[in-house]
């Protein structure tokens, strides 16, 4: 035996940065083993084998199970490598696609949360704002009926499952309208649920650019809904007129707190 050819486990093990281990497991799954076992069972690998080792780590780090890897190597060519490699590709450009619009949903809802940490609640601002485009989930209510928690679940799921089909990615915070007609008859039920996207898609609303009597609530939702009187008079005494709906944002709510007095919406009514 030419010794210098050889590495034991421990060296060849070094050499590819991984643990004898490691080696073992691969051995016993039939994808790498070793050139030469003795008679007293020592395994011995060439050099060489380093790149075998390192094609299983890039097939292995591309998501191909250890049993494709093993079809592979037990004869592999160019022409099968190139199909792997191409299907490998198309799954980590996937995967890529998936995580980054999970690190933008991320980042969203962590912006959006940190906006509901301040110590103004229940004032209101007078604020312009430029135009939205709101995917929107038009709720089948008739005029004043109120929405049971059931029903919110339902429209909230569909909602959710729209824009996963618009492939939207941030959709949050997740908002609700309240039109004119139902604030002038204080009527404090929303028409539609929407999330804010960032180009024009079939069947989108619009909230138009213009003033808005804006400010931060904290409570609970059916809190929310008591304080409406007080805070649309409380914009009259301003001297403003509401001529459009109110659009409701919910800051915090599940995804933050259980305790629905946590909660936090911003609300942006259209006013001259």
């Amino acid at each position: 035996m030419e010794k210098k050819k050889y590495l034991t486990t421990g060296q060849f093990a070094k050499m590819c940065g991984t643990t004898k281990d490691t080696l073992f497991h691969y051995d016993r799954e039939g994808i790498l083993k070793p050139k030469l076992v003795s008679a007293n069972g020592y395994r011995r690998y060439q050099a060489e084998q380093f790149f075998e080792f390192d094609l299983i780590c890039v097939l292995k780090d591309a998501g191909s199970s250890l049993e494709d890897i093993r079809g592979y190597m037990s004869g592999y060519d160019a022409e099968h490598l190139l199909t792997i490699l191409d299907e490998k590709t198309r799954d980590l450009e996937n995967q890529q696609r998936r995580v980054a619009k999970r690190l933008q949903t991320i980042k969203h809802i962590s912006k959006v949360t940190r906006s509901a940490l301040v110590d103004n609640y229940g004032e209101i601002s007078i604020e312009e704002h430029e135009m939205e485009y709101l995917l929107a989930e038009e709720l089948e209510l008739t005029k004043g009926q109120e929405i049971s928690w059931d029903e919110t679940a339902l429209y909230m799921s569909r909602h959710f499952n729209h824009c996963e089909e618009a492939g939207v990615s941030t959709i949050f915070p997740v908002g609700g309208i309240i039109p004119l007609g139902h604030l002038q008859n204080g009527i404090f039920t929303e028409s539609h649920f929407f999330s804010t996207i960032d180009h024009w898609r079939e069947n989108s609303l619009i909230k138009p650019a213009g003033r808005y009597a804006v400010f931060i609530h904290k409570g609970s939702y059916d809190n929310l809904m008591a304080a409406m009187p007080h805070y649309l008079a409380e914009i009259r005494k301003r001297g403003l007129d509401i001529n459009g709906p109110a659009y409701l944002y919910a800051l915090l709510s599940y995804l933050a707190s259980s305790l629905e007095e946590n909660d936090v919406h911003k609300v942006a009514v259209k006013i001259e």
